[in-house]
């Protein structure tokens, strides 16, 4: 199993949006050396024995399945050291509740193999990070972000016009892209890249104030769109501030 980008989804329940999550995924990033692989990796959801994989892409996903919870960032630590043993080039962490798009993939890699170490793309849902915000990217047009293809494809077209490359700043966590050798060159440890101290809650945010101290860039690249639902693992995860731009599917 080797490739060019892993893309790391850690799921805790809620698999209805991990397959959406993968699905769009494999639509949107072209089958040639850069086609993607993923890892689903679980944090001891109750469901898991009932999940029908039939009814996913591809049912023989690599999946890796924890017993005890202990949170996301034992997830992604995991799905970082299974890049090492796949040797590919970039490894993207992110949630298991967002949707990729048309371009997403090129803008990023190009500000990785430029002047970047660590990139996220612009969202509906920038939570703690509100300069990640989609909508002034598209002006004049004003989108209406939902979860509808016809809508991401028209906030995606938007954007692809830019004539503009990443902006240095700190990124939401939701969606994180670095070289997987950059990923370890700013390891918490030998088996740890994100600060297990941090088991939900801050990982990303503390992992950026360590690697800027090392000299590693951040930033986010206004080009690229992922669409994010935002906390659905989590009950009170549309509420206050750090909803802002939320979307959640009326089932």
């Amino acid at each position: 199993m080797t490739g060019e980008i892993l893309v790391v989804v850690p799921t805790y329940g809620q698999f209805d949006y991990a397959r959406r999550t993968v699905c769009s995924l494999l639509k949107y990033t072209p089958d040639s050396g850069r086609a993607p692989k993923y890892i689903i990796i679980d944090d001891a959801s109750e469901e898991w024995a009932s999940i029908d994989w039939t009814s996913w892409p591809e049912a023989e996903c690599r999946k890796l399945r924890f017993d005890e919870h202990a949170g996301l960032t034992r997830s992604w630590n995991a799905g970082l050291r299974i890049a090492v043993e796949l040797s590919v080039r970039y490894t993207v962490c992110t949630n298991s509740d967002v949707l990729f798009s048309r371009n997403w993939y090129e803008p990023l890699i190009e500000a990785l193999e430029t002047d970047y170490d660590l990139v996220g793309p612009v969202t509906n849902a920038p939570g703690h990070a509100p300069w990640q915000s989609v909508t002034p990217f598209c002006h004049p047009f004003q989108p209406h972000l939902d979860d509808d293809s016809v809508q991401i494809d028209q906030v995606t077209s938007a954007i692809h016009k830019l004539a503009i490359g990443a902006i240095e700043a700190p990124i939401n966590g939701f969606f994180m892209m670095a070289k997987t050798e950059t990923w370890w060159r700013g390891a918490f440890d030998s088996e740890n890249v994100f600060n297990p101290a941090f088991p939900l809650v801050g990982n990303e945010v503390e992992l950026q104030r360590r690697w800027s101290l090392i000299g590693l860039r951040t930033g986010f690249v206004p080009r690229s769109y992922i669409f994010h639902y935002r906390s659905i693992s989590r009950p009170d995860g549309l509420r206050g501030a750090l909803g802002r731009g939320a979307y959640r599917r009326c089932n």
